[in-house]
């Protein structure tokens, strides 16, 4: 079994970025098909009553309204559909970024596809982050006892600085302990795509002895989100105020006329605004490689190719 190369591993989603420009852009605008457009028609259909509301003039609507009644089951439903949304294009982007690690000659539209792997990852993601919430609540309560406890022992006592260092210790020993955990099931979507089938607590004993360096791709991988972060808020900051400059400066933007005829403003500033949609989609999926890029690529690391296998047979 091969070492975890830490760097290598927490670079994989940036080398997606820089060397699959246009697939990174595919998984954005999936992002935005499967989560955005239906949470905007959503939104779109709950628009009336929330209009209705607001005509109130502020004043509390009555419980009994219908168009409080109305949006209530409105937004019951946008709920649930919006999480389906929400895990449907998680599992379709993080399986298209799994397919460009480990199959990356299936390079057809931008890695994406609507199959089984995406199927089988989507439930692994869902019953790993079950798991997690209830490592959480079981973490929570576990350590909440005896810190509890202690609390009362030393009420008389205790400084404000004993309390800071008592919770302070807890909340550490809690996040520690679900980052454990979460780093050993880390590999459950890349194993599940790899076999098109259910894989969750495989990646236990793939993972033993792994913790350290999946920590350390961890970092990296959050490192160079933090570093995208920026570069992205910079250009957007540098292409919007330098757009707002030039229109205002050339005299086809007065900020004063967008209260009294917002459309027509809008549609002014219609191609910018189909380019910052296009940059979004293009950070979001961004965003997406770096984060699930490293454990792919540590799970391509840490398994034998059919050569290796072979060779380590008729060794």
């Amino acid at each position: 079994m091969s070492q975890v190369s830490i760097v290598s591993a927490g670079t994989a989603g940036a080398e997606l970025v820089f060397k699959r420009p246009l697939a990174v852009l595919a998984w954005g605008l999936t992002f935005l098909v499967l989560y955005g457009l239906p949470a905007g028609l959503i939104w779109a259909g709950m628009l009336p009553n929330l209009m209705h509301m607001m005509a109130g003039g502020g004043r509390p609507p009555s419980p009994t309204d219908p168009a409080l009644l109305a949006m209530t089951m409105q937004l019951q439903f946008a709920n649930v559909l919006m999480l389906v949304g929400s895990f449907a294009a998680r599992a379709v982007v993080y399986s298209a970024i799994c397919r460009a690690v480990l199959e990356p000659e299936a390079s057809r539209f931008g890695y994406v596809r609507f199959g089984m792997q995406e199927v089988w990852v989507g439930l692994v993601t869902i019953v790993g982050s079950i798991l997690i919430g209830a490592a959480m609540l079981a973490g929570a309560i576990v350590i909440g006892i005896p810190t509890g406890i202690a609390a009362i022992a030393l009420q008389k006592t205790a400084t404000p600085g004993t309390w800071v260092l008592l919770i302070g210790a807890a909340v550490i020993a809690l996040v520690a302990a679900v980052a454990w955990i979460g780093l050993r099931l880390s590999l459950a979507g890349p194993m599940s795509f790899a076999a098109n089938q259910f894989r969750l607590f495989e990646s236990w004993p793939l993972t033993r002895g792994k913790v350290w360096s999946l920590l350390g791709v961890g970092v990296v991988a959050v490192a160079l989100m933090l570093v995208f972060e920026l570069v992205f808020l910079l250009i957007a900051a540098i292409v919007g105020g330098g757009a707002l400059f030039l229109a205002v400066a050339g005299g086809r933007f007065d900020p004063s006329s967008f209260g009294s005829n917002p459309a027509a403003v809008l549609q002014m500033f219609t191609p910018w605004l189909g380019l910052a949609l296009a940059a979004g989609c293009f950070f979001i999926g961004a965003m997406s490689a770096v984060v699930v890029a490293p454990f792919a690529r540590v799970y391509q690391l840490l398994t034998p190719t059919k050569a290796d296998a072979q060779a380590a047979v008729f060794s």
